[in-house]
């Protein structure tokens, strides 16, 4: 009897009305902030992407395919931390050099467009596929450039 009287009473349908305004509330700004860094962290990355395929793209204006493939390689074989991927492929998409085993399907024909797409991690027995992001790019001579970074 007493339990009704409170259910009924009207500070409780305004506390309870308070729980679920102020509930609303914090889900509103958390989602705000969420939706605000990961575009934030998408910028950043597309710019750092952006940057890396200039000095890509110079190297190869100044030293050639070989000169290319030099320092493909040596930032395909750089710290784990970074995160980086590469590929240079010929016109038929063939691998030529990098850190990705072949051209991810999403990104044929997309030649200077931005790709999201899985990349299986080297990491333990079960490696397990993560998003990359990356910026495909069509070098003179026919060859294609990816540029990419695991988003992990």
């Amino acid at each position: 009897m007493h339990l009704i009287r409170v259910l009924r009473s009207s500070t409780f349908r305004y506390a309870i009305i308070y729980m679920l305004v102020f509930g609303i509330s914090v889900a509103g700004v958390l989602g705000f902030v969420y939706w605000q860094t990961v575009r934030v962290i998408a910028s950043q990355t597309d710019d750092t992407i952006q940057a890396e395929i200039t000095g890509l793209a110079e190297q190869y204006r100044q030293f050639g395919l070989l000169g290319l493939v030099r320092i493909i390689r040596e930032r395909s074989q750089a710290a784990p931390g970074r995160r980086g991927l590469y590929l240079l492929a010929d016109r038929n998409y063939n691998r030529i050099e990098g850190n990705l085993s072949s051209w991810p399907p999403i990104a044929r024909g997309a030649a200077d467009s931005t790709v999201d797409f899985l990349v299986a991690t080297d990491v333990g027995e079960n490696p397990k596929p993560q998003v990359a992001r990356a910026r495909t790019f069509q070098l003179t001579g026919g060859f294609y450039l990816l540029v990419g970074r695991d988003m992990t």
